[in-house]
């Protein structure tokens, strides 16, 4: 059971983590 919140703690960090670049990304071609 800790094992499966364990994962999902982690795939939602990824995620957090590729929404953040997405919108960097999505700043630096509407800047430039």
């Amino acid at each position: 059971m800790s094992y499966i919140s364990q994962r999902n703690q982690a795939f939602l960090f990824v995620l957090e983590i590729g929404v953040v670049l997405f919108i960097i990304t999505l700043a630096g071609t509407a800047c430039f």
